[in-house]
C-alpha cells in the first residue's frame, strides 16, 4: 500500500503557511496534519457500474487473493478461469 498526501493538499499548505509565516504552523501541529491527510494513493475501487468492463486487463480482488484479470461477455475471467471479484485496480499502461 502506498500512502501520502495529493500535490493539490500540500500546495494549499504551502499557500497557508506563507500567508501567516513561517511560524504559523508548528513543526508538531504539522506532524499531525500530515497524518490526518495521509491517505492511500492508489486505493482499491468497489466493482461497480463505473468498473471498466471494456476486456482491458484489472487488477482483481477477492478479499483473500489478488489477481489479475478482464471482464468477458458476462464474468470475470484470470488465465485460472471464472473468478468473483469484489475490487480492482487499474494497471499501468
Amino acid at each position: 500500500m502506498t500512502i501520502g498526501i495529493s500535490k493539490k493538499r500540500l500546495s494549499e499548505w504551502k499557500r497557508i503557511s506563507v500567508q501567516k509565516g513561517l511560524d504559523g504552523i508548528k513543526s508538531m501541529e504539522l506532524l499531525n496534519l500530515i497524518i490526518k491527510e495521509c491517505k492511500e494513493l492508489d486505493p482499491w475501487l468497489p466493482i461497480d457500474e463505473n468498473t471498466p468492463l471494456d476486456g482491458r486487463d484489472l487488477l482483481l480482488h477477492d478479499g483473500i487473493d489478488t489477481v489479475i484479470g478482464f471482464w468477458e461477455i458476462d464474468s470475470w475471467y484470470t488465465e485460472s478461469g471464472h473468478v468473483h471479484p469484489t475490487h480492482y485496480k487499474l494497471l499501468s499502461k
